[in-house]
């Protein structure tokens, strides 16, 4: 190895380092499974050990020399394999959609809808939509009722 810190890096500061180009911290943590708070410490160790003040830096610092294992740099493994593509930025409108999902997000212990989306959104749409289809089942009775009548 050489003599550029990039070594001391740990696999999950490099993680999060890898998607600091691409996305601001929230949008690190959901694609990597952990807490805001997490990925913010990660970042940060990782640029006092970079000697750097920007997170875009120590990114920077990073991409380069896991892209450039033959000139002094290598990837997260040591090997001379090229460093996987830099993933593509997600996008931004379905992750707002997504959100209002009643769904667990990944790395969540339970469903963190707050209380004005369950209470104003889901309930209402779920009523709704039982509405609907009790509609559609009472009307199909009816039309199928009919038919065998005038049989």
């Amino acid at each position: 190895m050489d003599d550029s810190p990039i070594h001391l890096l740990s696999e999950q500061e490099r993680a999060c380092l890898r998607l600091v180009p691409l996305n601001n911290t929230a949008e690190i943590a959901r694609a990597t499974g952990l807490s805001p708070e997490t990925v913010k410490t990660y970042i940060k160790r990782a640029c006092d050990k970079l000697g750097v003040n920007r997170r875009a830096d120590a990114a920077r610092m990073l991409i380069a020399a896991e892209s450039c294992p033959h000139e002094g740099g290598y990837n997260s493994r040591g090997t001379d394999e090229q460093a996987p593509a830099a993933p593509e930025r997600p996008n931004r409108e379905a992750g707002r959609w997504l959100a209002l999902l009643p769904v667990r997000k990944q790395g969540a212990i339970g469903n963190d809808l707050n209380l004005v989306l369950r209470l104003v959104i889901w309930i209402p749409l779920v009523a709704i939509g039982i509405a609907i289809a009790f509609g559609m089942l009472a009307v199909g009775i009816r039309v199928l009722a009919d038919l065998a009548h005038s049989l």
